[in-house]
């Protein structure tokens, strides 16, 4: 009988507070996920869950420079041994030597790190 009374007020307790509490990003413009806020999901320290949405995210971006598209003019000659693990780090090392880059928006923070890294000659094919 008791966890029939728990569960009308956990469900309460999900309501009151969704309706409490503003949506994420909902007041921030679109984009407005920057090299900052990478940078802290990337960082030691951060729960594992943090550092695995960090490596998800960059992966995605240097997945689409895999496919061969050129992102925001940019692209990139990626070795085919680099790791996910590995362009997770690259991106937070860039992101500490160069803090203008936290401003940028995250997706743009990626690509520059991947194209400077990663250039492509005008002869080499891209992968």
């Amino acid at each position: 009988m008791k966890v029939r009374r728990i569960i009308p007020l956990g469900i309460a307790m999900l309501l009151l507070a969704s309706a409490s509490a503003p949506a994420q990003g909902e007041s921030e413009p679109f984009g407005y996920f920057n090299g900052s806020n990478l940078y802290s999901l990337c960082s030691e320290g951060s729960r594992d869950f943090k550092i695995g949405v960090c490596t998800g995210y960059v992966a995605a971006i240097v997945d689409l420079l895999w496919s061969k598209n050129t992102i925001e003019g940019l692209r990139a000659c990626l070795p085919e041994t680099l790791s996910a693990g590995q362009a997770r780090d690259m991106v937070k090392k860039w992101i500490e030597d160069r803090p203008a880059l936290g401003q940028l928006k995250a997706s743009l923070v990626v690509v520059k790190v991947m194209a400077g890294a990663f250039p492509c000659d005008q002869t080499e094919s891209r992968r």
